[in-house]
């Protein structure tokens, strides 16, 4: 059901492309960066991405393969920890979806990130570490998965549940911005059929119709506004001239749906990227005081890295998530949470980090 292509040779050409990339982008550059002490440096960019997640560049991280796993994982054992330290990945969880929630006020994916520990602290009935707790207790959320068991009516037994749960993070991550149920039918990874395709793409909006009628919203409110704009809760403004451009020839109709769904993807991922960079002056501003026993070294989208001494990875750790989980109310009934990975070898093998 899920496989590439009917044609046998459109997966050698994938798999072709897979590796010429790596080879070029990172292969061939990533040493000639290299500084003497075996370093990188590479520069994050406020606005180097439309939606307005940071991006970067000579290198850019954010674009280092994860789909790939052989491919993934050989890139990321290039990036190797200071001998006796450790390194320590705080990275917000499915913040994309949380954010969603609370823009759209979808019932579905409110319902999934429902925390009765979360809006005890909200309230003042407990403080973050009873919240932090409390949590511990309750059901854990992966929306990715709760939707598969939904749509296909099957569980993690079933022999193709890996494929059928990436189809539906392909629809949660692309379906919300405007894209239709091509993106199911033309996705390398997929190459599902126009019926099943178009099936998940309505079972999406039955059970999610706040979403398309809030993006309809901002997108008429946007519109509506003369600078045909969009200012976040972080105070951060977008503006969309394209979005009055005459739909009366092809190149017209492309260009504003490319606008449209990029508009409503600054809404939702530059809100989570938002938080990403308050987060990250957060625990730089600790790491100035002598607060945080550690040094912030990167950020890859929703997560912040740091560097530490073996014995301070649970100070490190657990102060990196304090301070990323630290918004009591502000995305209303929706938490925030980090989730914590360490390794003292390489990127490629960190590992989950819990409070023991």
């Amino acid at each position: 059901m899920f496989m590439v292509s009917s044609h046998p040779g459109i997966e050698t050409l994938i798999e072709y492309r897979a590796h010429c990339k790596v080879r070029t982008t990172y292969t061939d550059s990533l040493i000639g960066l290299v500084d003497k002490d075996g370093r990188l440096h590479p520069s994050f960019l406020q606005w180097g991405a439309g939606t307005g997640r940071l991006s970067g560049r000579a290198p850019n991280l954010m674009n280092i393969p994860a789909r790939h796993k052989k491919l993934a994982r050989l890139v990321r054992q290039a990036f190797v920890v200071e001998p006796g330290k450790v390194r320590v990945f705080s990275d917000y969880s499915q913040i994309e979806l949380r954010m969603l929630a609370w823009i759209t006020g979808s019932a579905v994916l409110l319902g999934a990130y429902e925390s009765a520990s979360y809006m005890a602290w909200v309230r003042g009935e407990t403080d973050y570490e009873g919240f932090r707790r409390g949590r511990a207790s309750e059901p854990s959320t992966d929306v990715h998965s709760d939707m598969t068991r939904s749509i296909f009516g099957v569980d993690e037994r079933d022999p193709d549940w890996k494929g059928k749960r990436r189809a539906i993070k392909v629809v949660n991550f692309g379906v919300p911005y405007g894209a239709g149920w091509g993106l199911l039918v033309s996705s390398p990874e997929l190459r599902l059929p126009e019926h099943q395709a178009k099936s998940i793409f309505q079972d999406y909006h039955a059970r999610n119709p706040e979403v398309e009628s809030t993006r309809k919203r901002l997108l008429a409110k946007m519109r509506a506004d003369r600078d045909l704009s969009f200012t976040n809760w972080a105070g951060r403004t977008r503006h969309g001239r394209r979005l009055l451009w005459s739909t009366e020839t092809v190149k017209g109709r492309l260009t504003v749906g490319e606008e449209e769904r990029s508009m409503f993807a600054s809404v939702v991922q530059g809100s989570a990227a938002e938080l990403t960079r308050l987060s990250i002056v957060r625990t730089y501003l600790l790491q100035k005081r002598g607060l945080m026993p550690g040094n912030s070294t990167s950020t890859v989208h929703d997560e912040i890295q740091f560097d530490c001494d073996r014995s301070d990875v649970r100070d490190a750790a657990l102060i990196a998530q304090r301070e990323m989980e630290s918004y009591p109310g502000l995305f209303g009934t929706v938490p925030v949470v980090a989730d914590l990975e360490v390794t003292d070898t390489n990127w490629a093998d960190k590992k989950e980090w819990k409070d023991s």
